[in-house]
């Protein structure tokens, strides 16, 4: 039998490329996604002036919307969502605080008559209402008047982003909210248009 020399290096030479190929392969970082900030606005015409929010933080001492979700005992489910806006005195050219929300019971992408009067209003209802606050007076309330014509609000956006739990609202509203003590004192609200998660 023929001894065969054996080579050193062509021995070592597989160890090597495995090395340096496992050496060479950059491990690739993973791709972070960029969180948009969720841009949330509100804007309205109120007894005529021209009021225009936007917020894309967690502030919500402004405005924000409130979700809340019920199971019903045949498996169905109804959207609950709330809207609240606090106004600086700032925002109007009167001295009041003013406050506006409205709730909608069972949201989805329609149009909704808000009327009947605020002490027909329940947790789970729909409704509408404004709080004017003066300096040094007590709250005045404004709401939809069982003798009037409804206030109208339609949601024109209902959607979930991607891995969240909490929908992004969005909709126009119009219409008129009377003081629920005198009738003939009222606040116009035109051309509302919102956007709101939080």
């Amino acid at each position: 039998m023929k001894n065969i020399k054996r080579n050193p290096a062509l021995i070592l030479l597989p160890y090597l490329l495995a090395a340096f190929s496992l050496s060479s392969c950059k491990k690739e970082s993973p791709v972070k996604e960029e969180k948009k900030a969720d841009i949330q606005y509100l804007k309205a015409t109120i007894d005529g002036q021209s009021i225009s929010l936007q917020k894309t933080d967690n502030d919500r001492t402004v405005f924000y919307g409130s979700w809340t979700g019920l199971g019903m005992g045949n498996g169905a489910k109804i959207d609950i969502y709330t809207v609240d806006v606090n106004l600086p005195k700032a925002s109007l050219s009167s001295t009041d605080v003013f406050r506006l929300s409205f709730q909608i019971y069972d949201v989805k992408k329609r149009k909704y008559e808000m009327e009947g009067d605020l002490s027909d209003r329940t947790d789970f209802g729909a409704y509408i209402y404004a709080v004017k606050k003066p300096d040094l007076g007590e709250n005045v309330l404004y709401s939809t008047s069982s003798l009037k014509k409804p206030f109208h609000i339609e949601i024109t956006k209902y959607e979930y982003p991607k891995n969240s739990l909490i929908p992004i609202v969005g909709g126009k509203f119009n219409g008129v909210l009377y003081n629920t003590k005198n009738l003939l004192d009222s606040i116009v609200v035109k051309n509302g248009e919102f956007e709101v998660r939080y």
